[in-house]
């Protein structure tokens, strides 16, 4: 990621307020922007809201933040995961892990999945109404495993229709 210009002369420009949501667990008037970096730049980069990000290029070195998020242990996989790719890590081996996890799914799901004779698109879009809160369990669930809900729902559909047995005529 490109280096961006810090701003050293007017340290007002450096100072922002910090929301209440972003740090919920604690006083936000309270919170040191040096004392507490590893704890900020985790919280930004994970709920953080575009402002917020800038403010955190702005004020942190790009090093200390992406150090901060490979060393992370607070965030979520999927938040640490867009972060690093975002960095363009020169670490190969986070690079490679993350491949090789995004490469064994895809395989799996496509080795079970795929259209064999190409003549109709693999999918059907369709509606689902759920509960509010089985899907938010569900979209949960999905996070935990750096997954698109959709693409769980989807796993969880055809595992649980493959279990029944029925005869259709």
């Amino acid at each position: 990621m490109a280096q961006t210009k810090r701003n050293k002369s007017n340290p007002k420009k450096r100072a922002i307020k910090f929301r209440q949501e972003l740090f919920w667990d604690v006083d936000p008037k309270k919170i040191d922007p040096k004392k507490h970096a590893t704890y900020i730049i985790e919280r930004i980069l994970d709920f953080g809201n575009t402002r917020e990000v800038k403010w955190l290029f702005r004020f942190y070195p790009d090093q200390l933040i992406k150090n901060t998020a490979k060393k992370s242990r607070g965030m979520t996989k999927m938040s640490k995961q867009f972060w690093l790719l975002m960095f363009d890590s020169n670490d190969q081996k986070i690079g490679k892990k993350i491949q090789a996890e995004n490469g064994n799914k895809n395989r799996a799901f496509w080795a079970t999945h795929e259209n064999l004779n190409n003549s109709k698109p693999p999918s059907k879009t369709i509606r689902l109404r759920l509960p509010a809160p089985l899907l938010y369990r569900i979209k949960a669930i999905a996070d935990q495993n750096a997954v698109a809900y959709q693409s769980f729902i989807n796993t969880l559909l055809d595992r649980e229709v493959s279990k029944t047995k029925f005869d259709v005529f």
